[in-house]
């Protein structure tokens, strides 16, 4: 078994590189689900994308036994039914970086354009300040909606509603 310091130190190098890549912030261990105490390994909220390192790939690990292998399921089909994209990869691919192109390529297929005073993203979750929006093309926000979290305000929310800390 390879030492969990130097895997942690492979794991940050990667999620520090992905992050300056992409001008994003992740998190490590981050609670999706409102009632369930499922983590992600990692997970850059804003976009919904995730980042699972699945060990024991090629050994009888946890996550290769049948009960386990079951439990992964219901939290990943879980996840894909609240709109995240979850990439799930063997340590290989974090120590090799070939985990790298495929999470920049996620994270920025999810994440448009910014402005300055408003972040557009192609989620239909993530609102943006119309009034304030400098770009001249506003055709990205023709699919806003009212924020669920701003009750009674309109649809051009002024913050993105982000998951609980």
């Amino acid at each position: 078994m390879k030492d969990t310091y130097a895997r942690q130190a492979t794991l940050d190098a990667l999620v520090d590189d992905v992050n300056q890549s992409v001008g994003l912030d992740s998190r490590y261990e981050f609670r999706f689900h409102p009632t369930r105490k499922w983590r992600f390994d990692v997970a850059w909220p804003k976009v919904k994308v995730a980042l699972e390192v699945e060990g024991g790939a090629w050994q009888y690990g946890r996550h290769n036994r049948a009960a386990s292998f079951l439990k992964d399921m219901e939290k990943y089909n879980e996840a894909a039914a609240m709109g995240w994209v979850v990439l799930r990869c063997p340590w290989e691919w974090v120590e090799g970086g070939q985990i790298k192109k495929q999470l920049v390529e996620a994270i920025r297929g999810r994440k448009m354009k910014t402005c300055g005073d408003c972040v557009h993203y192609g989620m239909s979750e993530i609102f943006v300040n119309v009034a304030k929006c400098k770009l001249k093309d506003k055709t990205t926000l023709a699919n806003k909606k009212a924020c669920s979290k701003f009750k009674g305000q309109s649809a051009e929310c002024p913050t993105l509603p982000l998951e609980e800390e």
